[in-house]
């Protein structure tokens, strides 16, 4: 009966251990029109290129092009969108045109935005745009119309 629970017990953490890792796969290449009709699933990483219309996924490292570009992880790169959402940390140059720009970890970088960028981490290099907020601490440059850094200031706010 013990070796009956030992095997059955082995062969969950297999399933679980198999589905975990499938879950989290890493692509080259991602094109995407939704995040419902990408050729990646949502759940992947994308270590290369993503050229999207709408496009979501875990972790991006890469070339990120789109109008739409959702990260639920970390974003390192050179990204060029209309809107982009990062739920992790950003490290790159991502410039938003005539968008909105928000990333909920920390940055370092160059982060433009022609209209509005919130930044909810710290911040290390360059935040531009028309409304520039950052949640945490800037060390570099911030430049808009409007610029906002609810924590200390190590550089040139304009």
């Amino acid at each position: 009966m013990r070796k009956v629970t030992r095997l059955t017990a082995l062969a969950a953490v297999l399933v679980v251990t198999a589905t975990f890792t499938m879950a989290q796969e890493t692509k080259f290449l991602q094109l995407a029109a939704v995040p419902e009709v990408q050729m990646v699933r949502p759940s992947d990483s994308i270590e290369g290129l993503r050229l999207s219309i709408w496009g979501e996924n875990q972790d991006m490292t890469g070339l990120d092009l789109g109008i739409i570009n959702q990260t639920r992880g970390d974003w390192q790169g050179v990204g060029w969108d209309v809107i982009s959402m990062i739920d992790g940390d950003a490290r790159g140059v991502l410039w938003d045109w005539f968008g909105y720009g928000r990333i909920s970890g920390d940055f370092t970088g160059w982060h433009l935005s022609f209209i509005y960028t919130h930044l909810q981490g710290n911040t290390t290099g360059l935040q531009s745009g028309l409304v520039c907020r950052t949640r945490e601490d800037t060390t570099g440059v911030q430049i808009g119309a409007y610029t906002e850094t609810r924590g200390h200031i190590g550089g040139v706010q304009a």
